[in-house]
């Protein structure tokens, strides 16, 4: 009986240690059963976030961006911005608690810190184990959150001009300033004459396609000074090239900014000499330059020796010309008896003579009847002095008495001894 008892006892405490291990483990399996169904909805968005792909954020980039909404910018211009701006580290989800409901929990798809989409997870059809697996049913991108590149740009465009970007005409109101200066003008008009419209584009993801059309005339883009900032170029039709023709020798000046010897196209050019010079040497000569590229008739001013040259605008040739200065041209004038023969650099000078004179000296001739006349030569516009004049009478080479007056110079021919017949 005893033996009988102490069997009980036994059986008892063994029975009980079981019951309570019993209760335990399933308290303990409880809790582990309510954490792995709580923990579910993180894994799930876990999984979700170790899985994604590149591919899969650029497909709903495309799903959620289109062309009207981003602007100037394309909608292949806009994911190439965003893809471009994706971090490299890998992704994790948050749950954001203010955002669903334990039936519909939503969680944050983050990377470095940057929130990329919101993610929505929902509970399917209970398993053969009663478990009700945990999956995403929305992702909802956020492209604005990524730390896109964007740049404001600035284009320089003919005043007229008709500007386009990424297919895109540019009305008034993206108009910066109507009168910026250009700075492509050449160096003669540098001081702010010559303008263009400067417009202003903001927020542009990646390198716009910019064009500029003036007058039916498509522009030239010149390399900028900076990556934000587009030029264009004038059309050749709108400027002119002016041709200057001066004296060899003289001092230009065109709006002020000296003409350098590059701008010269031709030298040695003659002027029109008369018959008597035209086989010297030495002679003055004039030279050419060329100017391009200005939109405005220049003022042109011209230095020769120290004398200001007169400057003469053939604007049907876009051509200047200052003639060689007539304050530096000689005059030659030659008196002799009637009937000699006159030569200046050893030319005939018949074609110049001008007038008959009575002799100053026609009181000694009055006893052999009338007295004898003189010629007067006048050769105007010689470029070099007039010292080369032979009068020839007769047989008799005269001797002749020259006089200058600045850059006239006189010459006078000695009338022949004239003996009384008795």
């Amino acid at each position: 009986m005893k033996n009988k008892n102490r069997f009980w006892k036994i059986y008892f405490r063994i029975t009980s240690v079981v019951v309570l291990a019993l209760v335990i483990g399933l308290a303990v399996f409880n809790d582990f059963i309510r954490a792995y169904e709580i923990a579910q909805p993180s894994t799930a968005a876990s999984r979700y976030a170790e899985s994604i792909t590149e591919s899969e954020i650029l497909s709903m980039l495309e799903e959620t961006l289109t062309d009207s909404s981003s602007g100037f910018n394309s909608k292949e211009a806009t994911i190439a911005a965003y893809m471009q701006a994706l971090p490299e580290d890998g992704y994790t989800c948050t749950r954001i608690l203010t955002m669903g409901n334990t039936e519909h929990p939503v969680y944050g798809l983050y990377c470095n810190g940057v929130l990329l989409a919101h993610v929505t997870l929902e509970q399917g059809e209970k398993g053969s184990y009663g478990f009700r697996p945990w999956d995403v049913s929305d992702v909802e991108i956020l492209p604005d959150n990524l730390p896109v590149k964007k740049a404001t740009y600035s284009i320089y465009a003919p005043s007229g001009s008709t500007v386009t970007v990424n297919n895109i005409e540019l009305t008034e109101e993206w108009i910066h300033a109507e009168d910026a200066v250009y700075p492509f003008a050449s160096a003669f008009e540098k001081e702010g004459k010559v303008f263009c419209t400067q417009y202003v584009i903001q927020d542009l993801m990646g390198e716009p396609a910019v064009t500029c059309i003036r007058n039916g005339t498509v522009c030239k883009q010149e390399e900028a000074d900076s990556n934000d900032a587009v030029y264009f170029l004038y059309p050749e039709n709108a400027t002119k090239t002016y041709d200057i023709v001066v004296p060899d020798g003289s001092s230009v000046t065109v709006n002020g900014v000296l003409l350098e010897e590059a701008y010269t196209v031709e030298t040695g050019i003659p002027y029109t000499y008369s018959a008597l010079e035209v086989n010297r040497s030495a002679l003055p000569t004039a030279r050419k330059y060329t100017v391009s590229g200005l939109f405005m008739k220049p003022e042109i001013s011209v230095q020769y020796h120290g004398i200001t040259l007169d400057v003469i605008s053939d604007e049907t040739k876009n051509t200047f010309m200052s003639p060689y200065p007539q304050e530096l041209m000689y005059t030659c004038a030659v008196t002799v008896p009637t009937g000699s023969a006159v030569t200046l650099y050893g030319q005939d000078c018949t074609g110049y003579k001008i007038a008959d004179t009575v002799t100053p000296y026609a009181l000694l001739f009055e006893e052999i009847g009338t007295p004898p006349v003189l010629e007067q030569y006048q050769i105007d516009n010689l470029f070099l002095p007039p010292d080369d004049v032979e009068v020839v009478y007769g047989d008799k080479v005269l001797n002749i008495a020259a006089e200058q007056d600045g850059h006239t110079w006189m010459y006078n021919g000695e009338y022949p001894v004239v003996k009384n017949p008795d």
